[in-house]
């Protein structure tokens, strides 16, 4: 399609296209010609103010008015048409492709949608409906074809123009948030793909902009971006700051959200010394006991315990995530959550028997086994610990 808009300015009265589709719907208005549908006679001696300033808004309503995905798209052609056919001015015509192209996105035509920012994003202009073109397609790329070297040019694109608005004093607070949605697209991609310092320093700009506009959302997820980044490049204290800042703010978002941050905090740091103190801080943290994740953080704890050779405080953790799971979540439920910690369970269970044998506690070995077998008879498992309970009940009743 052509890339160049018409500039004839428009004048008239356009209330033909809703009297359209009342006698006959989107197929009486495909009917009519794109200039008909533009220029049409008035039905009205009373405009309305929107029909007069937008001579698309009929049609728009139209798109707003079907109920069928397949009489939206129906609507959307005939805009199409129009804006390509009805000698538009430059600036109708942009409004008309922006709302053409975040309709048929929303719709799920994306290859359609990237094709009419596109169409957009081809004028060198600054204009913010133009940013933003540009940052679709940046997101349809991204997110529909997986096409990182094209997303990346989209979204440096978007920076770039936006420069040009900020130093010419023309800039506004929604340039100044496309610029911002970009620069922290582009950070979360360079970290992705391994190039920290580059996602560093998107990030940092990024985070001036969202302080500025006070953007709390923008500014934690752009610190954790620095936490992960900095971590990567073995900046370790830098990188303790930036988890902690996030850390704050994720704690006011629920448990669920900050256990999830302190184990990421835990695994990044560089001793195992370290790990298991950041772990062994969530599993003493009160009011965690409902958080599946809070298992999770337990778990982890004490495996780095039995591979440091600290059995015993080990088993004081294991015994307490058998014993809180025992009343909360044992054989419950089907969703990813419960069958992660019915699995850990399981595990806490067969280690805790295995760690009583060494310690040569056949009773609470037994225990520990005959609990696995009542809670778990569908385990892939059972065989194995079934198989140990008669030799253990034989010892226990010579004693």
């Amino acid at each position: 399609m052509n890339n160049s808009y018409k500039s004839n300015k428009m004048s008239g009265s356009f209330a033909l296209a809703p009297l359209l589709v009342l006698a006959g719907g989107i197929s009486a208005l495909a009917q009519e010609s794109p200039q008909v549908l533009v220029h049409g006679a008035p039905v009205s001696n009373n405009p309305s103010e929107a029909e007069v300033t937008d001579p698309l808004h009929d049609l728009k309503e139209a798109f707003f008015e079907a109920q069928l995905p397949a009489e939206q798209l129906k609507a959307l052609g005939l805009l199409q048409s129009v804006i390509y056919e009805g000698n538009l001015s430059s600036e109708i015509t942009m409004d008309g492709l922006h709302f053409l192209g975040h309709s048929y996105y929303g719709l799920g035509e994306w290859d359609t949608a990237l094709e009419t920012f596109g169409q957009m994003a081809a004028n060198p202009d600054a204009r913010e409906e133009t940013l933003d073109a540009l940052r679709m397609v940046g997101q349809i790329e991204l997110l529909g074809h997986g096409n990182l070297q094209a997303a990346e040019l989209a979204y440096r694109e978007v920076i770039e123009r936006s420069w040009t608005r900020v130093n010419t004093a023309t800039s506004s607070l929604q340039v100044l948030a496309l610029e911002q949605e970009a620069a922290t697209q582009l950070a979360g991609m360079m970290l992705k793909s391994g190039r920290y310092t580059e996602a560093m320093a998107f990030a940092d700009q990024a985070l001036a902009n969202a302080r500025e506009n006070s953007d709390l959302d923008a500014v934690e997820s752009l610190s954790l971006i620095m936490a992960r980044a900095t971590s990567a490049l073995g900046m370790h204290a830098d990188s303790r700051s930036w988890f902690a800042a996030v850390s704050t703010s994720k704690r006011a978002e629920g448990d669920a959200s900050w256990i999830q941050l302190e184990r990421e905090l835990a695994h990044a740091l560089p001793t195992v010394d370290e790990t298991i103190a950041v772990l062994a801080s969530i599993w003493q943290s009160e009011g965690l006991l409902d958080e599946p994740g809070y298992y999770v953080a337990a778990h982890e704890l004490s495996g780095l315990l039995l591979e440091t050779g600290q059995e015993l405080a080990a088993i004081e953790v294991l015994d307490s995530i058998a014993k809180d799971l025992g009343s909360r979540f044992a054989g419950v439920g089907e969703n990813i959550s419960r069958s992660t910690v019915n699995i850990i369970h399981e595990d806490t269970l067969l280690t805790l028997a295995m760690e009583s044998e060494a310690l040569g506690d056949i009773r609470g070995q037994h225990a520990y086994l005959r609990e696995f077998v009542t809670l778990f008879p569908t385990s892939p498992r059972l065989d194995h610990a079934q198989e140990h309970i008669p030799a253990l009940r034989e010892l226990l009743n010579r004693r």
